[in-house]
This record gives C-alpha cells, structure tokens and sequence, in this order.
C-alpha cells in the first residue's frame, strides 16, 4: 500500500509540474484559439467602433483581467477611449457600366471593386472623367484637372506618385484625392491602385462627404472603363508619373451605396499593464501591442474575419501577457499591453496612444508591435533590431542555427503598421510579421484555418526572449535619443576623398551645390551630414530624414556598407551622419 502510495505521489507530481510548465510557457494552440474566438462571427470583422469591434474590445479586457494584468485605460479601466469616424455600411451596394458596347456590365463587390471605409453615401449616376493622379498642385508644376470639366461627373484617379524627385506624400493620400475631386464638383469617386480591389482604405474626417460615394475598383475594370477609348490602360499607368494624362472616358456609371453614419464615434484601445520588479527600473516601459480591429462587414453582408490581419497579432499579444504571469519571469521594467483599435483607419489607436500615453513618454524605452503573424512558413521577420544592436547581437548569437536561419531581419521603417507612430516619437520600435503567403489579406477567406500554431509559437517565444532582455537590462535606457544614438554609432563612414559635407541644421543651404555639382559629372559619392559634436548631430537628426524625404532623385542615408555600396549603384549620393574631421565613427555605442 505504502509503495502504491509513493507511485501515485509522484505521477502526481510529474503530471502537476508538467502542467505548471506547460502553463508558464508560450503557447502557440492557446494563441490560436485566441485567433478563432476574434475572428469568429461572434465579433463581426472587428471593425472599430461598431458593435462588434467594441464586443471584441471588451472580450480582451476580460482576458487583460482573467490573467492578472493591471488596468492601464481611463479611469481604473483597461479601456482607453477616443473619438472617431465610424460609418456602418448597408444593402444595397451596386457599381455598373451602363454604356458599354456589350450592354451593362455589373461588378462585384470585393472582387471587383469595394467600398471606402467612411465613403458616402446615395446613388449616382454620371459619366466617368478619368483625372490622372488626381493632382492639383500647379504650382509644384502638376494639374490633372488642367484641361478637364469633372462638375457632376464620377472621378476616377490612378494611386501613384509623380517621378520628380518632389515631395508628394501629401498629394499620395485618399483623403487629398478624395477632397480634391468634391472641390471640382465631382459626385462619385473611383481610385484604382493594384490589380484587384481592397476592402478598407479609410477616408477620415477632413475627406468625408456624406453624399459623395467612394470605391477602390480593380485594374480589370479600370481596364473596362478604358475599352474603346483608344487610350492603352496600362501603357497609361505606366506614363503616368511622368506625365499628365486625363480625358472623358464617354463611359456611365451607376454608384449607389448606403453607408450609416454614428453619431457620437468612438472606440476604445484596451490597455493592461505588469508591474515591473526592480524599484527603480519599473518606472521604465515597454509596450507589447497590435491591432485589434479589422474592417467589419460589407454591404452585402459579408463578414470579413481577419484572423491572420490581425487577429493573430492581438493573440500573440495576450499570449505573451498570460505566459509572463503564468510563468512568474522576472522582468524589472514594467511592460504595458495593448490592443490597438482603428488601424484599419490609419493607425488612430496607436496614435492617439502615444499622443495620451498612460505613462510618461520618455519613461516608454521600446516598443514590440505584432501584425499578421499567423500564416506563411519561411520564418519570422522582425524589424528594428538596430535599436538596441548590443542587446540584440548577444541574444541573436546564443541561439542555435537552426533558430538563427529562420529570422530575417530589416530596419524600423515604414508607416504601415502601428509601430510608426511610436518612431515619430523617437522611441525604438520593433515590429514582428510571419513571412511568406499571406493569401487573403483583406478578403472573406481570412480564417482562422489557415492560421498555424507553430507560427504564432515560434514568433511568441521569439520575441518573450527579446522583450525580457530588454526588460531585465541593468542600466537604465530611458534616453529619449536612443535611436539618433543608433544611427550616429552604426554610420559607416566610406570613401571621403569623394565626400562633401552638408549642415544638418540647414541642409538646404547645401543642395543646390551639390545638385549642380552632380549634374556636371563632379564624383561625389558620399555627402558627411556634419556637426562640431555629437549633440549637433543628435539633436538635428530630423533634418536627415527630411533632407532626403524632399531630394530621394538625389541622395538618400546610408548607414552600412550594403546600403551604401547598394545607393550609389543606383547613381544616388549617399548621405552619412557624422562630426567635422573624423573619419570613422566610434563603433561601440553604450547602449
């Protein structure tokens, strides 16, 4: 009896330690039961402000609870609220060719073209005036409205940029093309861009016209629309950035939607934090988020579940939360956890985060974001590493090969996800996405059956491993410039017997030289941005960004000797951050 005890004890004991392991890890299955709650048809695509993106908001912050997560939101909640435009769309939803020579051609919704989220509403039926890229700005030396009457017509303008060298970022918005075409008169607007069209692309406030509906349409109907014409659809998109093309196409559309409009709009990020363990240490903070929202239903009642965008983010987010708690792991900087609402709608919930941090903002050190992580199979890629290179370099060399040769990496750029609005505040972001197919972005078929546990697994306890090194880092890293630090400390200071340098306080001063320098065949390969100090550099690195945000024909940062080598092949000068009279930078940044 005694030794029947003793085997029973001890099952007991492997069963029970087993289970607490078990608990205290990652767990990708955990995750993607996650996954298949939040995109089930319980929360109805998540689109933000609508009932079932709220619903889904309030299920993670029972879960933010359930774990033992802290709330971090207004109030003592774990919500934090703020407004927005939220518009509901309903039956009947129709785009026609009236006229055409086979008779009237009847299009269909997501394959064919799709609603803007927030376009107007009401039936319209006009000819289609085709405006370019939609341009207006005669003075930066494009109009595409030059020459053409599009009062009472539907617009339709082609999504590209001109290939000057200018600046047309502002002009490159939908909500620029969209307020342009209402100011000439215009009552529908068509925008096309890649070849099939895309559920979402969200016209905000200072673009919205109740009565001015708004579709992304195809390149197969742009291609209708041109037919007979005598005008080559493609050819047209490929002169395009080079010149301007616009013309009555003689073609008549029927537009008619109906899009409801909420008044008040709102909706909520959900926000949980762990206290950190170290007294001094847990004044720091590293924000673990991803979006949370997706893009709702259309107006044929079709539910788009985005379990790969982004409820694979969000779950791994959760995941994260839970195996920390479960697992006890000591992390001496407090980590704060949100999923962000409205990034569908251009990346509302991370900024208004940032812009009302739960925290003071230069106690957050870094930031871990996470979007479409569950599909493909040709590893993890991870952007941002070379915010904390030592940290990183340390961590990447104590994992096996095989682990090493599934991780590609690349630099913190971009604004597609909601890292960017934590870079434009200086403070390191570094973004998580699983590379390969990613089938049925923005479409219907965006399930969770395609969604993998190893996936999420593999990315999760990726990223625990980075995020507790950084947390657990003895020396504080609450330096509002860690990132200008990175920048100054990893330059690569090439060949600077063909270098100029340039002021980062007033590069403008400098351009015109340089550009005329260029154009009479002078070699300058490499352009030092240059300071008396260190502080000079730091505190201007802005201008860098800007310098070549305006004159990419021209120049843009090299930081490595592959980017280097790899702008200068493409007959660019290279901009070097730098001090007066050295010719390397120091290598061991302290950080």
């Amino acid at each position: 009896m005694k030794r029947k005890f003793l085997v029973f004890l001890l099952l007991f004991l492997l069963v029970f330690t087993l289970s607490s392991y078990s608990q205290s890890r990652f767990s990708g299955e955990n995750a993607r039961e996650y996954v298949r709650k939040l995109s089930s048809p319980e929360f109805k695509g998540r689109q933000s402000g609508l009932e079932g993106g709220e619903k889904a908001a309030e299920w993670i912050a029972m879960k933010f609870e359930e774990f033992g997560l802290k709330p971090g939101g207004d109030n003592g909640t774990f919500f934090q609220e703020f407004p927005l435009l939220v518009t509901e769309e309903k039956p009947p939803v129709k785009f026609e060719l009236i006229n055409d020579r086979r008779g009237r051609v009847k299009y269909f919704l997501e394959y064919d073209f799709d609603l803007f989220t927030n376009s107007g509403s009401g039936k319209v039926e006009a000819e289609i005036v085709f405006a370019g890229l939609g341009i207006c700005e005669p003075e930066k030396g494009r109009d595409d409205y030059a020459g053409i009457d599009v009062k009472g017509k539907i617009v339709m303008v082609y999504r590209a940029n001109p290939a000057d060298g200018k600046d047309w970022s502002r002009e490159y918005s939908r909500d620029y093309k969209v307020r342009v075409a209402h100011e000439k008169g215009a009552v529908g607007f068509l925008l096309v861009q890649g070849e099939r069209a895309i559920k979402g692309g969200a016209i905000h406030e200072n673009a919205y016209f109740e009565d001015m509906p708004g579709f992304w349409v195809s390149r197969k109907v742009g291609r209708d629309i041109f037919k007979y014409t005598g005008i080559n659809f493609d050819n047209t998109l490929r002169d395009l950035p080079k010149k301007v093309i616009s013309f009555n196409t003689g073609k008549i559309a029927l537009m008619e939607t109906n899009v409801e409009r909420k008044i008040p709009g709102r909706s909520r990020n959900v926000i949980g934090i762990i206290p950190g363990t170290d007294p001094e240490l847990k004044d720091e903070y590293i924000v673990i988020g991803g979006h949370m929202d997706h893009v709702g239903i259309d107006g044929d009642g079709n539910i788009y579940p985005g379990a790969d965008d982004n409820a694979s983010g969000t779950s791994v987010v959760m995941e994260l939360a839970r195996a920390i708690i479960a697992g006890k792991k000591e992390h001496k900087r407090s980590l704060i956890f949100s999923a962000f609402a409205a990034e569908e709608q251009g990346l509302l919930g991370s900024t208004y985060f940032v812009n009302h941090p739960p925290v003071s903002e230069d106690k957050i050190v870094a930031m871990f974001n996470f979007d479409m992580v569950g599909e493909g199979n040709q590893g993890i890629g991870i952007s941002g590493m070379e915010n904390f290179p030592l940290i990183w370099d340390k961590l990447y060399q104590s994992l096996p090969e095989n682990r090493r040769k599934k991780i590609r990496l690349s630099r913190a750029r971009g604004s597609g996800s909601d890292h960017y609005p934590f870079m434009q505040k200086l403070i390191p972001a570094i973004g998580h996405f699983s590379i390969g197919d990613h089938p049925f972005y923005h479409g219907v078929e965006d399930k969770v059956d395609l969604i993998s546990a190893n996936v999420l697994e593999n990315i999760g306890n990726q990223s625990m491993e980075f995020i507790l090194a950084i947390a657990n880092r003895e020396k504080p890293l609450a330096d509002g410039r860690i990132n200008q630090r990175f920048i100054y400390y990893s330059s690569n200071q090439a060949d600077l017997s063909f270098s100029r340098s340039i002021s980062p306080c007033n590069p403008e001063n400098s351009f015109s030289e340089l550009k005329n320098l260029k154009l009479k065949g002078v070699k300058i390969k490499t352009v030092q941005v240059s300071g008396k100090n260190i502080e000079v550099v730091l505190n201007n690195i802005d201008s860098w960004y800007a310098f070549e945000n305006k004159y990419r024909e021209y120049f843009r940062i090299g930081k490595n000797k592959t980017e280097i080598r790899n702008i200068i092949n493409c007959q660019r000068m290279v901009l070097i951050p730098g001090i007066k009279g050295t010719k390397r930078l120091n290598k061991n940044p302290a950080f």
